[in-house]
C-alpha cells in the first residue's frame, strides 16, 4: 500500500516503476493536506487556539512523513531484519525454542493487530465521521461545509461542489498513509522486540542448561561457543533494527 516494503534483488523495472509511483502519490498526498492547512492558518484570520489545534494536525501529518522517510531510507536494513528473522525460524530444531518463538509471535500478531485497530479506528473516524457530525456551518449567512482540517486552496473555493467532495476524498486518503505509516511503524517495532525477547529466552533457557546438566569438557566448550554466538546473532538483531 505504501510501497515501503523492500523489493527483491532480481525485481522486474515494472515492480520497481510500480513502488516508485506509490511513493510519490503517497507524498503528494501528505502535501495536499499538510501546504493548505499551513497557508489556512497564515492567511485566515482566526483565534490562537484554532491556529494551534490546525498547527498540530498539519505537524504531526509532517511527523510520520517523516516516519515514512525513514522507512524508505532504512528499506535494506529492514530487508536484512527480516531476513535474519527467516534464518532464526529455519534454525529452530528443538520443541522449547520454538514454543518460545511461536508464542512471541503470536503476542506480537495480536499487539499488531490491536494498536491497528485502535489507529485507525481513532484517527480515520475524526477523518470521515467528525465532519458529518458537526454539519453544515452558517457563517455570516456563507454555508460551511467542516473538513477534517480547514484549509484553504488560493486557485479554487474547496467549499464549492465538486471541489469539497475531491478535497474530502484527498483528506480521507492522506489520513489512510498518515495512520498506514504509523500501524506500519508500531506493528515493525512490535514484530521485531518480542521476535528478539525470544531469542533471548532461548539464549537464558541455554544457560541454565548448562548449570544443571553435567558434561564433560570438551561437551561444555561446545555449549558454551553456542551460546557466545546466539548471543551475538541476537545482539546483532537487535542491532541491526535500530533506526540510525
Amino acid at each position: 500500500m505504501l510501497g515501503a516494503w523492500p523489493l527483491e534483488a532480481d525485481a522486474s523495472i515494472l515492480e520497481k516503476c510500480k513502488k516508485y509511483l506509490l511513493n510519490l502519490i503517497c507524498y503528494l498526498l501528505l502535501i495536499f493536506f499538510f501546504v493548505p492547512s499551513i497557508l489556512y492558518i497564515v492567511f485566515i484570520p482566526q483565534s490562537v487556539s484554532v491556529k494551534l489545534k490546525i498547527a498540530a494536525t498539519a505537524f504531526a501529518c509532517v511527523a510520520n512523513a517523516a516516519k515514512y522517510t525513514l522507512l524508505l531510507k532504512q528499506s535494506k536494513q529492514l530487508e536484512m531484519c527480516l531476513y535474519r528473522v527467516r534464518e532464526d525460524w529455519r534454525l529452530v530444531k528443538l520443541d522449547e525454542d520454538y514454543e518460545s518463538m511461536i508464542s512471541r509471535g503470536k503476542l506480537g500478531r495480536t499487539l499488531a493487530i490491536l494498536s491497528t485497530c485502535l489507529i485507525y479506528g481513532g484517527s480515520m473516524s475524526y477523518r470521515t465521521i467528525m465532519p458529518f457530525a458537526k454539519g453544515k456551518i452558517m457563517v455570516n449567512n456563507i454555508t460551511i461545509r467542516p473538513l477534517a482540517c480547514p484549509s484553504y486552496y488560493i486557485v479554487f473555493d474547496e467549499q464549492k461542489s465538486p471541489a469539497y467532495e475531491l478535497v474530502f476524498i484527498g483528506h480521507f486518503l492522506s489520513g489512510f498513509v498518515v495512520y498506514s505509516v504509523a500501524s506500519a511503524v508500531c506493528a515493525l517495532t512490535t514484530f521485531f522486540i518480542l521476535h528478539a525477547c525470544g531469542q533471548l529466552e532461548i539464549l537464558i533457557r541455554k544457560m541454565k542448561e548448562i548449570e544443571i546438566t553435567y558434561t564433560n569438557e570438551e561437551g561444555m566448550d561446545k555449549r558454551i561457543v553456542k551460546i557466545v554466538l546466539h548471543q551475538m546473532k541476537t545482539r546483532r538483531q537487535v542491532s541491526t533494527s535500530e533506526v540510525k
